[in-house]
């Protein structure tokens, strides 16, 4: 497994439209990887934050991947080969992760996108005939948004020992469907804290994986430090 570190900082009208149109911004990280891959989805495991600390350092995109991105492609072919930073590091995560431990515990910082889905098809009616798959409703309230985490650290391995949450973390972009472009807004927080893993079976799925929907739009990934 593979972190990486992506500065991009521009005046450029063009890089910052894709910056800003989170479907976009997915496929051109996408793209600094290499091509041919069987299944891209699974061979990848790709998660990405986007994160923006002070105008002058521009973004950074955090991104955890199976497979190395091509560095070169980065500099050279990328979207951000015109910016007037355009930075990319990489390392080998995959001993750090394996060094997780049960007995110690572990700052961590996550974008999700908390929601619950509603109208969603019953039993009765999809057997007969009837599907809905309802419509995702992101959650705001602090003590829902830390009681959806609460039932996540179950679900993945992990107690909650402290807990903050965050700014708002909105993403928008814009889906074609049927020759038209649909602008598409999902809201999601930053969480960070200290947990402790119960289950490294299960957390190490939940690294790899993510937790939480939205993960093609910078949602779900989890970053760890030890603390102490």
């Amino acid at each position: 497994m593979y972190l990486s570190q992506w500065r991009i900082r521009a005046d450029s009208s063009r890089i910052l439209r894709v910056m800003g149109d989170c479907y976009v911004l997915h496929q051109k990280i996408m793209e600094i990887f290499p091509k041919g891959l069987s299944d891209r989805k699974a061979d990848l495991s790709l998660l990405y934050r986007v994160e923006r600390r002070a105008p002058e350092e521009g973004h950074i995109i955090f991104i955890q991947s199976k497979i190395e991105p091509d560095r070169d492609f980065v500099s050279t072919g990328s979207f951000a080969k015109g910016g007037e930073v355009n930075e990319f590091q990489t390392k080998k995560y995959s001993t750090f992760i394996s060094s997780l431990s049960t007995d110690r515990l572990y700052g961590f910082l996550i974008h999700a996108n908390p929601c619950v889905k509603k109208g969603t098809s019953t039993r009765e009616a999809r057997l007969s005939g009837e599907k809905n798959n309802g419509k995702r409703i992101a959650i705001k309230k602090y003590n829902d948004l830390a009681f959806w985490l609460e039932l996540k650290s179950f679900d993945h391995g992990f107690s909650l020992q402290e807990l903050s949450i965050g700014e708002k973390v909105v993403k928008t972009g814009y889906k074609r469907k049927d020759g038209e472009k649909h602008r598409i807004t999902c809201e999601g927080c930053a969480f960070s804290g200290i947990l402790q893993i119960t289950d490294k079976a299960l957390f190490l799925r939940a690294v790899e994986n993510g937790i939480g929907p939205g993960k093609a739009f910078g949602y779900g990934l989890l970053s760890l430090a030890p603390v102490g």
